[in-house]
């Protein structure tokens, strides 16, 4: 078992410069995370199996990122052991505050340290490239392997550290809707 917490992150800016072939934005932004969380219990199955009886209520669990990071890691890497994801939300859905994104980065970290010996966010370790599967489930999801300050440019998956912008407090309001 493993018990982990995913920040949300707020954009200090976004800057639009292209549109890629791919038909995403090319862009500029500052991302950094916020103390707000969600909070993820891992517990692994010998069966193999896959499930998240409790996540957000408007998301189908096949639908939810969590699974489907732990569905990619999972066939990526021949992994046969399964895991049953707690999910408590409190990062509102839809809110642009990347709650689904850190909950997949949580998932992929949290499942390859429970059933992989090797893991890099880099790509310099032969083990399971974890930037490389976060980058494959959304432009953000890199941000939350370690989520520090950073500048993100192309989709938003290039990450450069920068030292901490954020020098105000902030007020999230919340409308009730995505």
């Amino acid at each position: 078992r493993l018990q982990l917490q995913s920040p949300a992150k707020l954009n200090l800016m976004l800057h639009i410069t292209g549109r890629l072939a791919d038909g995403y934005h090319e862009l500029q932004t500052v991302f950094q995370f916020i103390e707000l969380y969600d909070q993820l219990q891992f517990e692994i199955t010998d069966d193999g199996s896959i499930s998240r009886p409790q996540g957000a209520m408007d998301i189908a669990e096949d639908d939810d990122l969590v699974v489907r990071a732990a569905r990619l890691l999972q066939d990526r890497y021949r992994v046969s052991s399964g895991v049953r994801i707690q999910l408590d939300k409190h990062i509102p859905v839809g809110g642009g505050l990347g709650g689904g994104s850190s909950d997949a980065a949580a998932t992929l970290l949290a499942l390859a340290r429970l059933t992989a010996p090797t893991t890099s966010t880099d790509g310099r370790d032969p083990g399971i490239d974890l930037h490389a599967l976060a980058g494959g489930l959304g432009s953000d999801v890199p941000f939350f392997l370690d989520p520090r300050p950073a500048l993100g440019t192309g989709r938003g998956e290039r990450l450069e550290p920068i030292a901490s912008t954020l020098r105000a407090r902030v007020v999230l309001l919340n409308p009730g809707f995505p």
